[in-house]
């Protein structure tokens, strides 16, 4: 609701209608005397008693008996200063007689219908309403039909876009959407709800399902209480957490806004803790969100059912909302027909005329003209002037200000207060009867004359003004001609350019030339402390703008030696900043410093910067797709800016670094519209291409075709090129890539760099525990054969499980802190506490730090020889998990680092011998990863029956290591040394579908998929970013011959070029040899699917298809009821197309028998 106190008090009373903010109560307290104030709460929503608390003392409350009990129970209110009243009763309130009318919003909200006594005028305030028809049938609403003056009316959906089918239809087809899995005992439904409100959607979808009772928090527990719910009703809600339904709070499912975005972390994170603490079993989550905007914007309409990665969460918008759409809205007001509404709900005052605008044949238009008639008849009786109209305009100076004669007295035209814009007909009044406000004397802004269009003769001089008519004279002033004269310069071709106010020191800067070559580039002599962030944005908006990556490196380097030139003996951090905000982040990965800022903030504080609506920058989004360029091309766009802009400071690199930074830190309540708050200020501050790339990087997506090590490249030659050394550029940067790997730290590499250059890096940057090391990675392998070919001849080598987990690399630092790395060097600790607790008892007395790789998988101790798939690893929490959600083993392969010795030069072999030294195996719990060595002891030529044996033994490993759950193999040489970021040849990874993918003749039982599957493309949605001209991913199905029709079994992404995504284009959106459009309204009759995309095709095409294995899925339907022991479909892991079919027709495509048969032969994923 609208904070405006016009929205809150009825004209000519002391009544105020859900208005506690004391602040300005306390401001209005001259102006309404010592009489009493009467406040009325509608209902027991925040936007409405905003500023009552259990201290409330300023007076009694008028409200329902829910509402009443709610103040007193819930917030504490002092019962002596609550009172309720019954719906229909009249009630004299002193200037005023109240009424309650039912609202039909949540439990124990009314309208109020009063009657001012002085007048006899009715007014109603419908605080938050939806209309019913049973509405018209309401004794008191029908005996103030065509008699209110005033209807405060509900705006929130006043929009022709907002059409709500009834509360009873939508309830029905939510409970048929999750219908099919109420029987999943591991099924479990959350419903999004505020304190109080949505109880009837609950109530409803809990008896259309039949699976028992609600479960809701003791809070939420102690609020139904208190709505005077049936028996029946309330023995459905419950505090037992094993229910199938709960209740939980809108935010913890999803945000709406500018589009919709479903919040899975929270929910994982909720189940994970609800299994945890409670000990229940639930895997599959449905999350249905009621509300009016689920169909506010395209992109929710398009994306109203959202499913997480591994399909266990599915996020349902429902167009179920408690305020009334627009028709209703129509029809209510028109039922009533007020001489006027005043709008509740809006966002500014040009949208506030919009609605009333809306509404125009809504009301009695003809009362309005009836009493401008007749206040004319009662002037002319009287025989008295006509008034004058007053005209507020608060924005005039006085030197612009022309006073029109005294005021007449009697009636006439009406008069509009300067505080609230309430219209008032009795021009005798004094003071606005809304808000008391004493009426100002009536202004008139003189203007500049304006040139004289040849289209129109100029009236003669003799001809009088408005001013002249009223017999007053104007203050005059001399406006001086101003000529400005086109620049003589142009910027060079590749000059940072900077759109806006310049200093000299500025101007200088920004005329640097990063284009130039870099054995030509002259430095500036500058010794600057703080940057301006024009000269990053420049930077990189050059380097966004050229394909060419020797021209990328070349501005990149120009603008680094710059940086570093200028920066590196005042404020070197200032060069650190620039790295990350070039790169789009504010630390590194591994201190776990997120900005957490959504898409919806960021657009809020788009629209709030630049004036633009919500339709505007949605369809600018839709145009260019990518959210830096909507502000951009909106500051482009505006006429006028929507606050008064005052000489603009430069921003510099340090406060753009440092929001981001402070954005970062903030939590706790309200932190969202901090955040805005910051995000407008700065945009605001912002000029030329600056929002562009701070948008990219409050999104941590630069989009500038550049990545970290091509920066980090820029930045060592730079510094190289700075001091001189320029024939040891291409050493150096092999040298220093090598030493970021080591230890990936932005601030100690670059910090060395900008004091000491190169030299100071190496003494510097080192391997160091709890700052993780990238990761060495293995080349793809396709056949056993290769293994023999690539280590045959290097002394020896290895061949590892490779465990279907998570790799993970463990350090502990000499004074005892011990973390958990992932391969992206992200922090997992909070995730594998056990694995830490396992480590300390596991590693030898006399080990003080290490950094051990190794692999973390789920395991089932009653089977030890049985590696569980990778999903169900995924259910743990990312936070404070425990080892009673799922059992873990850590696989230890490698060891890189013991008592501040690195051991990255020393051989495979020997490094894995320390390991089993220092550290004590557990069953279950810490073991080395299983392998198998072949040690060659023939030099020179080796046979080929040695040859063949080897080959065999690695075949019949492999096939072992698929028997038992895992992925393949990797083979490592055993003199190889450890080469962190590398793909090395030294090693050599060998799955199931690499072997496929080169049509292998090896075949081997289990595993995963061995086989290609031919599928049909039904479905897809629109791509985003670089692929936002495209359709991506696509939803493919397969044929089912028994039901006759096409079942969903994956989305795929993988695999398509441009090309073929522009050939896709051009095929669906044309039509088919009988002239049928491909791309449909609607799902074909013979479709069957989970998911709904943003598009429908015609089935038409044949896609071949390869993935890594077949497993079971709660959203997609293939061979669904055909899998014994479980009701749920099969899904395609990790597809990626191979070529269309062009001899194959739709019904050709694999069948879900075959599918079902595929699945059977897998040894994994079958749980």
């Amino acid at each position: 609701m609208n904070g405006e106190i016009r929205n809150h008090i009825i004209p000519g009373t002391r009544c105020f209608v859900d208005w506690f903010r004391s602040a300005v109560l306390c401001e209005e307290k001259p102006l309404l005397g010592s009489e009493k104030v009467t406040r009325v709460l509608t209902h027991f929503h925040g936007d409405h008693y905003s500023g009552l608390n259990s201290d409330w003392d300023d007076g009694l409350i008028l409200c329902s008996r829910v509402t009443a009990r709610l103040l007193k129970d819930v917030m504490g209110v002092k019962p002596e200063f609550v009172r309720s009243l019954e719906i229909g009763v009249e009630t004299d309130t002193g200037d005023c007689m109240i009424t309650f009318v039912d609202a039909n919003h949540c439990p124990g909200s009314i309208m109020v219908v009063v009657e001012r006594k002085s007048d006899k005028k009715l007014f109603l305030h419908c605080g938050d309403m939806r209309f019913h028809p049973d509405m018209k049938s309401d004794p008191l609403l029908k005996s103030i039909c065509s008699r209110v003056d005033i209807i405060f009316l509900d705006t929130t959906f006043a929009h022709e876009k907002h059409s709500f089918p009834t509360q009873e239809m939508i309830v029905d087809k939510a409970v048929g959407s999750i219908q099919p899995y109420k029987f999943d005992e591991e099924f479990i439904v959350l419903i999004g709800a505020y304190n109080i409100g949505k109880e009837r959607f609950v109530l409803g979808v809990s008896k259309g399902l039949g699976i028992g009772t609600v479960y809701v928090t003791e809070k939420k527990k102690r609020m139904l209480d208190c709505l005077q719910l049936s028996e029946d009703d309330r023995a459905i809600f419950t505090n037992d957490p094993s229910a199938r339904i709960h209740i939980v709070g809108m935010r913890s499912i999803g945000t709406l806004f500018p589009f919709f975005q479903p919040n899975f972390a929270a929910i994982r994170d909720y189940i994970a803790q609800l299994n945890r603490t409670h000990g229940t079993h639930f895997k599959r989550v449905v999350a249905l969100l009621p509300t009016g905007w689920a169909g506010a914007s395209n992109y929710n309409k398009k994306n109203s059912i959202r499913q997480d990665a591994s399909g266990d969460i599915c996020v349902r918008l429902i167009a179920y909302s408690e305020h009334s759409d627009f028709e209703g809205l129509q029809t209510f007001v028109s039922f009533l027909r007020p001489r006027q509404i005043v709008p509740t709900v809006y966002s500014d005052e040009k949208h506030r005329q919009k609605i009333v605008h809306r509404f125009r044949n809504c009301v009695d238009q003809m009362a309005n003209k009836r009493a401008f008639i007749a206040s004319f008849s009662k002037g002319a009786v009287a025989g008295k002037q006509p008034a004058v109209v007053d005209i507020a305009n608060d924005s005039s100076d006085d030197d612009d200000v022309v006073f029109i004669g005294g005021e007449t007295s009697g009636g006439g035209a009406s008069w509009a207060c300067s505080r609230c814009t309430f219209r008032h007909d009795d021009i005798k009044r004094t003071r606005c009867s809304m808000c008391d406000e004493p009426r100002q004397p009536l202004k008139l802004s003189s203007k500049i004359q304006q040139p004289v269009s040849k289209k129109r003769k100029a009236l003669p001089s003799s001809s009088g003004t408005i001013v002249d008519f009223f017999g007053c004279k104007t203050k005059t002033r001399t406006v001086t001609p101003i000529t400005v004269k086109p620049s003589s310069q142009k910027p060079a071709s590749g000059v940072v350019k900077f759109d806006g106010e310049e200093t000299n020191h500025t101007k200088d800067i920004m005329q640097v030339d990063l284009s130039t070559p870099t054995e030509n580039f002259v430095l500036p002599d500058r010794d600057i402390s703080n940057l301006e962030y024009g000269f990053l944005v420049g930077a990189l908006s050059q380097v966004k703008a050229t394909k060419k990556r020797l021209m990328k490196h070349n501005i990149l380097v120009n603008a680094f030696r710059c940086a570093l030139h200028w920066c590196s003996r005042k404020s070197p951090e200032t060069v650190v900043q620039m790295v990350l905000l070039s790169l789009g982040r504010i630390s590194n990965s591994h201190e776990n410093v997120e900005l957490s800022i959504g898409a919806s903030q960021v657009s809020n504080a788009i629209r709030d910067s630049t004036g633009a609506s919500r339709k505007q920058t949605n369809a600018l989004y839709n145009e260019y797709g990518d959210l830096g360029d909507v502000p951009f091309f909106c500051k482009r766009r505006q006429n006028v800016l929507p606050f008064k802009s005052s000489k603009k400071q430069v921003i510099s690199i340090k406060e753009v670094f440092d929001m981001l930074l402070a954005l970062s830190k903030m939590s706790g309540q309200g932190v969202n519209s901090l955040r805005e708050g910051r995000m407008v200020s700065m945009f605001r501050r912002c000029q030329g291409e600056e929002i562009r790339f701070l948008v990219g990087a409050l999104l941590r997506d630069m989009r500038i075709g550049a990545n970290e090590k091509s920066i980090l490249d820029a930045l060592v030659e730079g510094s190289l090129r700075n001091r001189g050394e320029v024939s040891e550029i291409p050493v150096e940067l092999i040298k220093c890539r090598a030493l970021f790997n080591v230890c990936p730290d932005y601030k100690t590499f670059v910090l060395a760099l900008a004091k000491g250059g190169v030299a100071q890096v190496q003494k510097c940057v080192r391997m160091t525990p709890t700052t993780p090391v990238r990761p060495m990675l293995a080349e793809v392998g396709h056949n056993t054969v290769e293994f023999f070919q690539a280590f045959g001849g290097s002394g020896g080598f290895t061949c590892e499980f490779k465990y279907d987990g998570q790799r993970v690399q463990i350090h502990l630092h000499s004074d005892g802190n011990m973390d958990i790395f992932s391969r992206n060097c992200q922090s997992n600790s909070d995730k594998f506490p056990d694995v830490l607790e396992t480590l300390r008892k596991c590693k030898g007395g006399n080990v003080k730090s290490f950094i051990l790789d190794a692999e973390v998988v789920a395991v089932d101790p009653s089977k030890p020889d049985i590696i569980l798939p990778f999903q169900t690893l995924a259910t743990r929490s990312r936070k404070n998990a425990s080892a009673n959600e799922v059992d873990v083993c850590v696989f230890a392969f490698d060891l890189i680092y013991l008592n501040e010795q690195s051991l990255l030069p020393r051989p495979l072999s020997e490094r894995r011998s320390l390991l089993l030294e220092h550290f004590t195996l557990v069953p279950s719990r810490f073991s080395m990863v299983e392998s198998l060595d072949f040690v060659s002891h023939h030099k020179g030529h080796v046979s080929e029956v040695h040859e063949k044996q080897v080959n065999k033994q690695v075949f019949d490993f492999m096939q072992k290591a698929l028997n038992q759950g895992c992925e393949g193999l990797i083979g490592k040489a055993l003199n190889s040394c450890y080469e962190p970021e590398k793909r090395s040849t030294q090693w050599m990874k060998l799955k199931q579908d690499y072997i496929m993918d080169q049509q292998n003749t090896e075949t081997f039982t289990g595993g995963g998929l061995n086989d290609t599957l031919d599928l049909v493309p039904i479905g897809a949605w629109h791509g985003s970013g670089r692929k936002s001209k495209f359709w991506s991913p696509f939803l493919l199905a397969c044929w089912n011959p028994e039901r006759e029709c096409f079942q969903a079994l994956c989305k795929c992404m993988t695999g398509f070029s441009d090309k073929f995504y522009k050939a896709q284009n051009e095929y669906y959106s044309s039509s088919d040899k009988h002239g049928n459009p491909r791309i449909l309204t609607g799902p074909q009759f013979d479709y069957e699917s989970g998911l709904i995309p943003s598009v429908w095709f015609r089935s038409s095409q044949v896609w071949e298809v390869r993935g890594s294995e077949l497993t079971i899925s709660p959203t997609h339907v293939a061979a669904q009821g055909e899998i014994q022991g479980t009701e749920k479909g099969l899904s395609l892991r990790f597809p990626r197309f191979v070529r269309v079919r062009e001899d194959k027709l739709p019904q050709d495509a694999t069948t879900s028998t075959q599918l079902l048969r595929l699945f059977e032969k897998q040894t994994r994923s079958k749980t």
